[in-house]
């Protein structure tokens, strides 16, 4: 079991894919199926527009974001949840003034 409070883990800058401007948390990995990771995107900051083998689940925290995909963009919000499939192209934004900030599960066995 862990148990630990989120201020005591570090955050990582995220360079790859030409990310700008986001910093990551990796909250749970352990040996488990599932890691737990805490994305924040400032200002102006989105993650890579890319996809990849696995789904993942993400879950908005705060902000307002935009999630870009090949079917359009969809806005989100603070209680929003997304399902990308396998292999679906998505990159999310940040246009607003306050940190855009989630919460995204990806296997942990990939």
């Amino acid at each position: 079991m862990l148990v630990k409070n989120s201020t005591m883990i570090k955050s990582v800058n995220v360079s790859y894919g030409g990310a700008n401007n986001v910093s990551m948390k990796v909250l749970t990995k352990g040996t488990g199926k599932f890691i737990l990771r805490k994305f924040i995107i400032k200002k102006d900051g989105y993650t890579p527009f890319h996809n990849h083998d696995w789904e993942h689940e993400v879950y908005v925290l705060s902000g307002n974001g935009l999630l870009k995909t090949m079917k359009g963009n969809k806005k989100l919000k603070g209680g929003d949840v997304v399902f990308i499939k396998p292999r679906e192209w998505h990159q999310f934004l940040n246009k607003s003034r306050k940190d855009f900030e989630f919460l995204c599960i990806i296997p942990g066995e990939k």
